[in-house]
């Protein structure tokens, strides 16, 4: 893990804890920013896209459907500048137990961010294929 400081800005990605881990965690919703997903790859191709990211999680207390809703904003890794883009939330059932352990990062003034790789985006016999995304977690950082 590395550190960088924080403050209560806008969400940016220089300003984050950076959390490494083996464990898989699904990126949720994300039929529903397929343009976002594309800009930040770069597009569809025969290879689909396989290039690291950094994905931001911060809590999105709005929410209507869900109450622990973690969205998900996204940018290359290679490409320290770039603005994260909003890519999907974390699924429900792992937001919910991820939720108090963030709220207690946020309040502490402390971004939360997470290694990751989209997957898809292939063109494959004249069809495209949808773009999504994982990340990788250790579950006791959350608890």
């Amino acid at each position: 893990m590395s550190f960088l400081p924080c403050s209560k800005r806008a969400p940016d990605l220089h300003e984050a804890v950076i959390f490494s881990g083996e464990t898989a965690l699904e990126v949720r919703g994300e039929a529903s920013y397929q343009p976002a997903l594309e800009a930040l790859v770069g597009g569809h191709s025969r290879a689909g896209s396989d290039r690291p990211v950094i994905a931001l999680l911060q809590r999105e207390f709005t929410n209507e459907y869900d109450p622990n809703a973690i969205k998900v904003l996204a940018r290359l890794e290679t490409q320290p500048d770039e603005t994260a883009r909003l890519v999907g939330y974390v699924a429900t059932e792992k937001a919910a137990l991820m939720a108090p352990a963030l709220d207690r990062f946020e309040a502490s003034g402390q971004r939360v961010a997470l290694r990751g790789r989209p997957i898809g985006g292939w063109e494959k016999d004249d069809k495209v294929l949808s773009f999504g995304i994982w990340l990788k977690y250790t579950p006791r950082d959350f608890s």
